[in-house]
């Protein structure tokens, strides 16, 4: 069974934004200086009021100035966090941990992965194929963008006996890094069983929650270590030959949802695959995947001081600047 990630969300509209802003605050910068120096100039001159045409002047560059820290007020925050204005850095990109074993046993299976690597848009790390008695794990891949927040994840084991219940454990983590609130979150999830053995046996898949893992779902999702609870999702199927089954799924959920935008984004749970006891000859595979996104959006405050800024200053440049 081939699992493949939910497609990655392009974050091109922030970074468009940015570049917009960024170029609005180089220009400012140059005409606010050359304000600053003709105002202090003019300070030879005695000015005493500013009923005068020169006084007059000054205060219209000193409304410019304010509107125009109104507008940094707002933007500055967006620059001030690495992972939100360069998701490429290393130090961004997503962290994982997937073991399984047989059940009873104490050999611990650990899933290797390759060095992540920048797409353009998100980070990618795939997970490396491993075969062992009576099992295959298939693989899969976990992807990330730590400024244009989400977190997403595919994994498969194939070919396991009736001989083998295998636990599987798994978490997934990228620094969360917005340079807005957040205001809303989606989850998807899906999963597939499917049973290929003889007729009279099944398979199975649970969540298996222990003292490390206590979660009573097959996906759970957290933001700074905080549930979401609405995000935990899968309770497990049972298929036998010929009928497949999906614990849930495709699965897509969004809400609203407030939250600071640094932090950790985190995906984990525990599961078991098994099979009827006593029956001879039973084989099957299970694929899970699933992907969690949060929205960062300007909080109403920012939005207003940034109208309020630009308000001003198009007020006052289309008066006194050519720009």
């Amino acid at each position: 069974m081939q699992i493949v990630p939910f497609p990655a969300p392009e974050p091109a509209s922030l970074l468009l934004a940015k570049s917009g802003i960024v170029g609005l605050a180089g220009v400012l910068h140059r005409k606010v200086n050359n304000i600053r120096a003709e105002a202090c100039a003019s300070e030879y001159n005695d000015v005493s009021g500013l009923s005068t045409p020169i006084g007059q002047e000054i205060d219209m560059k000193r409304a410019l100035v304010v509107c125009f820290v109104l507008v940094l007020a707002a933007i500055v925050p967006a620059f001030g966090n690495a992972c939100g204005s360069n998701p490429s850095d290393p130090a961004c990109a997503p962290s994982f941990n997937l073991t399984w074993h047989v059940q009873g046993s104490a050999q611990i299976h650990v899933a290797q992965g390759s060095a992540a690597a920048w797409q353009g848009s998100y980070w990618l790390i795939s997970l490396t194929p491993q075969a062992a008695t009576g099992y295959s794990f298939s693989g899969g891949q976990v992807a990330s963008n730590s400024g244009d927040p989400f977190l997403t994840y595919s994994f498969g084991v194939t070919n396991v006996t009736n001989s083998q219940p295998l636990i599987f454990n798994y978490d997934w983590t990228t620094p969360l890094s917005s340079t807005f609130p957040i205001y809303a979150a989606q989850d998807n999830f899906s999963d597939r069983l499917q049973y290929t053995g003889s007729s009279s046996g099944q398979i199975s898949v649970a969540p298996y929650p222990d003292s490390s893992y206590p979660d009573s779902f097959l996906q759970n999702s957290y933001v700074n270590g905080v549930l979401i609870p609405s995000f935990s999702l899968g309770t497990g199927c049972t298929a036998t030959l010929g009928i497949p089954c999906s614990s849930v799924g495709p699965y897509l959920l969004s809400e609203s949802y407030n939250q600071s935008g640094t932090g950790t984004l985190e995906i984990k749970g525990q599961f078991i695959v098994s099979f009827a006891p006593s029956v001879s000859d039973q084989k099957g595979t299970y694929g899970i995947q699933g992907q969690t996104e949060l929205y960062p959006v300007p909080e109403p405050g920012t939005l207003a001081l940034v109208g309020a800024g630009f308000v001003g200053l198009a007020g006052v440049l289309r008066r006194k600047i050519n720009l």
